[in-house]
């Protein structure tokens, strides 16, 4: 079966694309991953997602690595898949058994930051919208800047959460927070994510990777049997349910993209008409 409910995307031209890249780098017991396609304000094209689980697999295979801080290059964390992307998949009539094959790929990124030997902080430097996102939910701690934000906007495409972010994220804000910030799709600004528990602190911008680098230079001087006991027993009990999850969000997102409702979201972002506007949010 073809996806996008038989609809024709047509029209729309392929964008030049810059695939990007993830950058490694080790200092002092600490791997830095950063996403680095500025220009694209670090768009999760499938180049980036394969070059995020090899960066998280290498820092996790290292013995001298004790801790990972995972970053964004330029003004942005991640703004999420690349729906350009999607779009050239619907031109070409992508079937499920392919798009099945490619969310769960993608969700693999979950799997090994769940399962990774060493913990991982995200440094969420600007915007973290859908999967950038539920990236960040998926870390074990998240700092951010003062500027960041975060955005789940799926629901407004047509689509819905698909990293495994409908079991932690309520896990984190409480389920009444998580339908909140899923179904409006609205900016959650970091002093809410803050207030909330998803960060555990705020920073200026322009010392954030370092205030990363001394977090996660606590993590690393201590002894290395006591955190990987800690975190094992903290993430062994919430495993089996996050592998349900995964299965289930994958089979809704694959309804989901059956519908004319996803063919013309990704179409509005391709164009550059963009979702339906998330409601405002009154300040307190």
């Amino acid at each position: 079966m073809k996806l996008g409910g038989g609809s024709n995307t047509g029209g729309v031209p392929d964008a030049p694309h810059d695939p990007g890249r993830v950058r490694y780098e080790e200092r002092d017991g600490i791997a830095v991953l950063t996403l680095d396609r500025p220009a694209s304000l670090n768009a999760l094209s499938r180049a980036m997602l394969d070059g995020l689980r090899e960066a998280l697999g290498r820092s996790g295979r290292a013995e001298t690595i004790r801790a990972a801080v995972l970053t964004g290059a330029g003004r942005a964390f991640s703004a999420g898949i690349d729906l350009f992307e999607l779009e050239a998949a619907l031109r070409r009539g992508e079937s499920e058994a392919e798009a099945r094959v490619r969310l769960e790929r993608l969700q693999d990124v979950t799997r090994l930051l769940a399962s990774s030997p060493v913990p991982v902080l995200a440094a969420v430097n600007g915007p973290a919208v859908g999967l950038g996102a539920e990236i960040a939910v998926a870390a074990d701690l998240r700092i951010a800047a003062e500027d960041a934000f975060f955005s789940f906007p799926e629901t407004r495409r047509g689509l819905s959460g698909t990293n495994g972010v409908s079991y932690l994220l309520p896990r984190l804000v409480g389920t009444g927070r998580a339908l909140d910030w899923m179904l409006t799709g609205r900016k959650v600004e970091a002093r809410e994510a803050l207030a909330a528990g998803l960060v555990s602190a705020i920073v200026p911008g322009e010392v954030l990777l370092d205030a990363a680098d001394e977090w996660a230079g606590w993590i690393a001087a201590a002894p290395a049997g006591g955190s990987a006991a800690a975190r094992r027993l903290l993430a062994e009990p919430l495993a089996a349910g996050l592998e349900e999850a995964l299965e289930r969000e994958v089979d809704a997102v694959l309804e989901r993209m059956r519908s004319p409702e996803y063919v013309s979201g990704v179409r509005a972002f391709v164009e550059r008409r963009g979702p339906t506007p998330a409601p405002p949010v009154k300040e307190e």
